[in-house]
Order: C-alpha cells, then structure tokens, then sequence
C-alpha cells in the first residue's frame, strides 16, 4: 500500500526517480494482506468494498454471496493487488519488478554527502539513495509470548502468521485448540477452528480489550456496514482521539472539553455497548454448551 503511494508521484515520465522497495518476503509474497500462504478461509476483510481499492483501479465485482454487508473475503483483495503490481507501468517498469524480494536489511548509513547507504543481504548488497522510507510498519514480526512450561508442550503451536499454511484444521489427530489473544486475528482461528468442529478454548487476559473491540456489520441508516457509519467526520467526532488533522472542530472541542460534551460521549458508548450486547446475545441457549456466554465482555465500551 505505502510503495503504490509512493510509485505514483516519483515515476512519472517526466521524473527520473528509480524507485525501489526493499523486503524480506519471498517472491510470491506482495504484502501482509496478499501473502498467498497467510489466506485461509475465514480471513475475511475488516473494510467493505468501496474502502478496499485505489482511486485508479476498481476492485472487480465480488459475487453478493460471498458478501457480509459489504464485508468480504481477504482472498480478492490478494488477487487485487496482484493484478496491481503487474498493470501499473511507469518508465517502462511495472511496479512489480521495482521490488527486490528476498532482500534483508542489515545496515543503513547517512553519507557525508547526506546520501544513505543501505547494505542488504544475501551477497553484502549495497544501495545508495538521496532518499530513503522506512515503511516496515509495527507489527512485521510474530510475536509469541514466554509461556511456562512451552518447551515440554507435545503439541503443535504456532503463530497467526503461519495459520494459513498450516492443516491442522484437517487432522483428526488434533481436536483441542487453544487461541491466545483477543484481537481479530484470534477471533478468526477461534471462528474457523470451530467450523471445522474442533473444541476450542479462546484465553484472553482480563487486562486486554479482548472481544469488546468487536462490533456488529450491520450498518444504521444510509450505511451498509458499520464502518461506512463509523469513518464518517461525524462518527469520528465522538471518539476519544478523533481521526482528524490540525486544529479540533467547534463540535470535538465541546464533546471533549466541556462537562456536558463528555456527558453525552459516556451516554452514547454506553448505548453502543447495550446494542452490541443485545446483538450478540452472549447467553442465549444454543452458546450455552459450548461457554459462548463466556465471551461477553466484562468490561463496558465506555
């Protein structure tokens, strides 16, 4: 996403930019998203349709089937950006071939002559550019917690990164499962465990935000889905960091500066919460075998 942002401005044909994105992912590998052995049948998007494609190209028409409010599975956005890479041609180059796969970073030095100096491997690469982005993002690398006991553990474990490449949903051998966490990534390998009819025990920490983040597709009004109403300048005027650039509104500045303003920011999270909790339905006969009732947040959104 960050390298197509960047292609357009500095490859135009009147500019003599070479422009290179350096990554330690294989070649079939273009991204987080459209990393062919990450996709795995429950791995849905988080944005609907409209929100999911470049002003420059459309996202071909996904079948309605395949479709949750808007919502759909991350698989065509893999065959979207795909296409992308190869259909984007600037000074004769598709942005495809302006990425070295492959290639680790291991030093970046600035230059007396205010040039950086990147050295790469395998082969002791060196790069020189007037201009260098670090676009690596927060979360490239897994993260897996120091459990006690972890080194004597039989079982399989492994991280969400390689759950799309993994076929323990198809061994019979393997009918417990447990997920740590209780972001969208656990919710997808609780959900799709599940499906697959395996006993699934979901461990989030009482610190954590755990499911409380999750809310329902449904949109109200105009809007399809929920994020359509939720990435509005309106919606986002009631959030406690509004997604907004210099100065705040008339309208943040009373809803988070005034005693009546946050008043009213309670009272609507509060309700948004006691809808969630009705929609949900955490208690209601057919979850309470398998201790769905126990996912109810215990904490409120406000």
């Amino acid at each position: 996403m960050r390298f197509r942002a960047l292609a357009r401005p500095h490859c135009k044909p009147k500019r003599k930019s070479n422009l290179c994105s350096l990554t330690s992912a294989f070649p079939r590998c273009v991204c987080s998203l459209s990393e062919t052995e990450r996709i795995y049948d429950a791995f849905w998007t988080q944005t609907p349709t409209s929100m999911a494609e470049f002003s420059d190209r459309k996202l071909p028409p996904i079948p309605a089937s395949e479709q949750y409010y808007n919502f759909f599975p991350a698989k065509y956005v893999t065959a979207y950006l795909e296409s992308y890479l190869d259909s984007h041609i600037y000074n004769d180059q598709t942005l495809r071939s302006r990425i070295r796969f492959s290639t680790t970073v291991t030093k970046i030095s600035k230059l007396p002559n205010k040039t950086w100096q990147i050295t790469c491997t395998p082969n002791s690469q060196v790069f020189t550019t007037s201009r260098l982005i670090d676009a690596t993002g927060l979360t490239s690398l897994p993260y897996i917690p120091n459990i006690p006991g972890q080194d004597s553990f039989r079982g399989l474990t492994l991280h969400h990164k390689s759950f799309g490449e993994s076929s323990f949903l198809g061994d019979p051998n393997c009918q417990h499962v447990a997920v740590l966490g209780g972001g969208k990534s656990a919710a997808d390998v609780a959900y799709a465990a599940a499906k697959a009819g395996k006993s699934v025990s979901w461990i989030i920490r009482e610190g954590g935000n755990g499911p409380a983040a999750f809310l329902g597709a449904e949109g109200k009004g105009p809007y399809k889905n929920a994020n359509d109403s939720f990435y509005t300048r309106f919606t986002a005027s009631w959030l406690p960091n509004p997604f907004r650039f210099g100065q705040p509104t008339w309208m943040e500045r009373f809803l988070h500066g005034s005693k009546v303003g946050r008043w009213m920011v309670r009272k609507m999270w509060e309700r948004v919460d006691r809808e969630n909790r009705k929609k949900a339905a955490f208690g209601r006969d057919e979850g309470r075998e398998n201790g769905f009732a126990s996912l109810e947040p215990d904490t409120p959104y406000a």
